[in-house]
């Protein structure tokens, strides 16, 4: 499916909108209808909440071009991240696309290159896997054109609401990742360079996972960046009916109302400048 995604950025197309993040856009955001509504050419380019915003942000950087807009929606998490390790989710990405190398950090080329190993076994039994299963692995079937999961009606819902909002569970307690805010800060000036924009949105969330210190943290976050941004973190926030089966992923109506209220939002934007 990445590589799908890697095709959606080409000189033939004029001044398309391309979202990103991990799964709380890659999931639960229906760039089809944001584009109809919107009419500009959208794209859905987002990884896994387990791939780390400075890849992210890199990959994005580098393959925009003039007129281009981004629009970059992290997880809460993200704001938060002290952790420079690296994910199964990401190994895998750069492993089945060399290219994708260059967007790591330092630290995690080094821990790349030490889970080539680990890497060679894993992948070679899914493909075993897939042999004789190939329905197993068969993702594509469950992504439309522009990149978007459009199988929310053949997932069974499991979620079932939080007892504590996500901000308690993790005890993020104010503290902001300077990291974070210099890779935020980086690919804004990266991408500006080229002529393109970045906007910030903000993910849905399950309204039982969502606590207002998000909402005090974050925007703090962005005075004086000149930054913009689409809604603010309590735009999203969504009842947990409309939640799948992880406090991002939103059902398939979760996914039209997320995507509705991202239009109007960003209309507005639009209309001010």
């Amino acid at each position: 499916m990445e590589t799908k995604k890697a095709s959606f950025f080409n000189n033939t197309i004029e001044k398309p909108i391309y979202v990103i993040a991990g799964s709380s856009m890659g999931n639960s955001f229906d760039s089809e209808l944001v584009s109809k509504k919107l009419n500009r050419e959208v794209f859905n380019t987002s990884f896994t909440l387990s791939h780390k915003s400075n890849f992210i942000l890199n990959y994005i950087s580098d393959k925009v071009k003039k007129g281009d807009i981004v629009v970059y929606g992290p997880e809460f998490d993200n704001y938060y991240d002290q952790d420079n390790s690296i994910s199964t989710a990401q190994l895998a990405s750069v492993y089945n696309n060399s290219s994708f190398f260059k967007y790591q950090n330092f630290q995690q080329k080094i821990k790349f290159i030490y889970n080539i190993p680990k890497m060679n076994v894993l992948l070679s039994y899914r493909k075993l896997k897939s042999f004789f299963k190939p329905n197993l692995y068969n993702d594509l079937k469950k992504y439309n054109s522009r990149g978007d999961y459009i199988h929310h009606k053949n997932e069974k819902r499991t979620w079932n609401a939080s007892q504590i909002s996500r901000y308690e569970k993790y005890n993020y307690n104010h503290v902001i990742s300077t990291e974070f805010k210099k890779n935020i800060l980086k690919a804004k000036k990266e991408i500006e360079k080229k002529g393109a924009h970045l906007f910030i949105t903000f993910p849905p969330i399950a309204e039982s996972e969502y606590d207002d210190r998000f909402n005090t943290d974050i925007i703090n976050f962005y005075k004086k960046t000149g930054l913009k941004l689409i809604g603010n973190p309590k735009t999203f926030v969504v009842n947990d009916s409309l939640i799948l089966n992880h406090p991002y992923h939103t059902t398939y109506n979760g996914t039209r109302k997320r995507s509705l209220i991202f239009i109007q939002n960003f209309k507005s934007i639009f209309e001010l400048d």
